[in-house]
């Protein structure tokens, strides 16, 4: 593993010293820089103080957290596979991040006017959101230009750079593609939570539930964060726990049969489970119940 970080803080250093030449077609576009950075070499370099860009600057984190904070408090935290884009004239400053953080970090300057004319804006609002997968494969094919080390290197690594900050570009405007992806990721937490509805009395892990509904278990937990305020483990807990409860105040079935058909290996384990959720054991949750129910 310490042999795989010094191979790539060596070829960090090559990408670091590439000047990316402007491009005029089909508009102009500035590349100020791409680098690869890393906590235990760049962290003091990082700019630790509130300020400002007339440019575009996005970060992609390849490993560990990093967090930028607005000054109207926000924060922003991109993860391994996320970008975090921050606009022209927003005032940010790094504040945080894991021991063990690795981004590349782009900055380009190209005018609104120059990207409405071919149909294509960028965001006006800081965004954090996940790269796509042209998105990863533009940073690679940055990544393998620089590496090459001749004088077509910077030519190759603006090509690279280009097709990621036009990725980056949304159809017409951000907002209605904002308004399809939350609109797609509303339907992959839908399905999510159906599935853990129909299986959550079968041992279920948060792996399947991301498998069934093709997200990484990252992102499939960053969306019942945001949505449900929980993890998809704490959601299936909760609806175990409902359908536990209902079925202890359905009849007069013993805890083992009750177990059994939740899906848990012995009663033990079961009570275990209910105290965890409920703050008492099954048979006292039963005989609360009927005492109130008298």
């Amino acid at each position: 593993m310490a042999d795989k970080l010094k191979a790539m803080m060596a070829a960090s250093r090559i990408l670091n010293r590439i000047r990316i030449p402007a491009r005029q077609e089909p508009f102009p576009m500035e590349f100020l820089w791409f680098q690869q950075q890393y906590y235990v070499r760049d962290y003091r370099r990082v700019n630790h103080k509130m300020h400002r860009h007339t440019f575009y600057e996005v970060h992609f984190p390849f490993a560990g957290d990093v967090t930028y904070l607005l000054n109207d408090g926000r924060e922003f935290t991109a993860r391994d596979g996320d970008y975090l884009l921050i606009p022209p004239e927003v005032e940010h400053r790094f504040t945080r991040s894991t021991a063990d953080y690795g981004k590349y970090s782009l900055g380009f300057s190209v005018s609104d006017k120059d990207l409405a004319a071919h149909g294509l804006s960028l965001p006006s609002e800081t965004i954090c959101d996940v790269t796509t997968p042209e998105m990863q494969a533009a940073i690679a094919q940055a990544q393998s230009a620089a590496l090459r080390g001749d004088s077509l290197a910077p030519f190759l690594l603006q090509d690279a750079v280009f097709l990621l900050s036009i990725l980056m570009a949304t159809d017409r405007t951000h907002a209605s593609q904002a308004a399809k992806s939350a609109a797609r990721e509303d339907a992959r937490l839908a399905r999510a939570k159906q599935f853990i509805a129909d299986n959550c009395t079968h041992p279920l892990t948060v792996g399947e539930v991301a498998a069934f509904v093709h997200l990484s278990e990252r992102h499939l937990t960053r969306l019942f964060e945001i949505e449900e305020g929980c993890t998809p483990l704490q959601y299936l807990r909760r609806e175990r726990g409902v359908i536990a409860r209902e079925r202890l105040l359905s009849g007069n079935e013993p805890l083992s049969v009750i177990a059994e058909e939740l899906g848990f290996s012995c009663e033990y384990n079961f009570i275990r489970f209910f105290k965890s959720v409920e703050g008492l054991t099954p048979a006292k949750f039963r005989r609360s119940a009927h005492i109130k129910g008298e």
